[in-house]
């Protein structure tokens, strides 16, 4: 039996916003700092966390979801959150803000969320950063003066169930030739990703038997058509432009050899660690993913040079690759995580 976890100096109470709603960080981290004597609490609201519910912490995510909606209504929770995290600068409550991303994919409603994000910057008793490079690019963008805490995303080993068909099952299922070297575009298709950016630079690589595999829902109708079109013009190119079930996500990276990452940099390192977590070594950009990993395990590229790291992730000992990725995973455990979340959460106030 393994031995207890030595708890917290105190029980914490946690309203986290976003609340989890299935979101597979919130989830883990949830449950890691449940082993550390944190509740967390799921409340209808920040205001909420200003009222008579005790709450030691509230731990902010992705601002953009708590302002959502048509231009008035979102004007309206927008100026409610500043409100409220105005009161909790003045209380005993300690507000933390996890920056996932520089500003939202999407860009909705752009005064309403620089809005918010200037209330998080300003109110917040600590701000969080994935890397060491995002904390920097947190400082160049907002000039922040504080320290802007560094704590890494944590993997996805174990999270997704195990393979329920062999790699040859899974290709046959996609079409996919027994002997072709397949790329794997894996997550929700938006705009940011630049998904027809990364099928242009796969028509770049020669091989006939080669295969992409662009896998994820997508909500933009527009952007479904434009990937469409781009896909089109290769035949190679499978399309599953649909939600993959979690019991389908790790056949899914076991059927590819590489998973493509093809955007301008990487601020949050969410999808690495996905591919990294299932054995898959992964093309990704220059800028940003240093710290999470090196080669053999990625294939950086910069600026306009992924046709290249492409050609080149195929170079090399394979087996060594995925053994690589591995390695580099297990790096981001969630305890470490935790532990680290927590030391942020009970620190005194400056």
């Amino acid at each position: 039996m393994a031995p207890e976890r030595e708890r917290t100096s105190r029980e914490l109470r946690l309203a986290p916003f976003p609340a989890e709603d299935g979101a597979p960080y919130l989830r883990l981290l949830h449950r890691a700092l449940a082993e550390r004597d944190v509740t967390v609490l799921d409340l209808g609201s920040v205001r909420e966390a200003t009222g008579p519910a005790h709450v030691d912490v509230v731990h902010l995510h992705w601002l953009e979801y708590l302002v959502q909606g048509g231009r008035l209504r979102s004007l309206l929770r927008g100026l409610r959150l500043a409100s409220a995290l105005r009161r909790l600068a003045r209380s005993s409550t300690r507000l933390v803000w996890t920056a996932h991303n520089l500003r939202p994919h999407e860009r909705r409603n752009p005064f309403v969320e620089d809005l918010v994000t200037r209330s998080a910057l300003r109110h917040a008793d600590t701000v969080i950063a994935h890397s060491d490079y995002a904390a920097r690019r947190m400082a160049e963008t907002y000039g922040v003066e504080r320290p802007v805490e560094v704590v890494p995303h944590g993997n996805f080993v174990g999270f997704y169930p195990q393979p329920s068909r062999s790699r040859e099952e899974m290709r046959r299922e996609l079409g996919i030739p027994p002997d072709s070297f397949t790329y794997l575009v894996f997550g929700q298709v938006r705009a940011y990703k630049r998904i027809p950016e990364a099928i242009a630079a796969f028509g770049a690589v020669g091989d006939p038997d080669a295969r992409l595999v662009v896998a994820g829902a997508v909500s933009d109708a527009a952007l479904a058509t434009e990937v469409e079109v781009a896909a089109a013009a290769d035949s190679r190119v499978i399309l599953r432009l649909e939600h993959v079930p979690d019991e389908d996500v790790a056949d899914l990276h076991q059927a590819a050899d590489a998973c493509v990452l093809p955007y301008r940099q990487v601020f949050s390192s969410g999808a690495l660690l996905l591919a990294l977590s299932l054995g898959l070594p992964a093309v990704t950009p220059w800028e940003g993913s240093a710290e999470i990993a090196g080669p053999p395990a990625i294939e950086p590229f910069e600026e306009g040079r992924l046709a290249d790291a492409l050609r080149a992730i195929r170079r090399g000992d394979q087996a060594e690759r995925r053994r690589a990725a591995r390695a580099a995973a297990a790096r981001f455990d969630w305890d470490g995580v935790a532990d680290r979340t927590v030391e942020l959460y009970e620190r005194p106030a400056a």
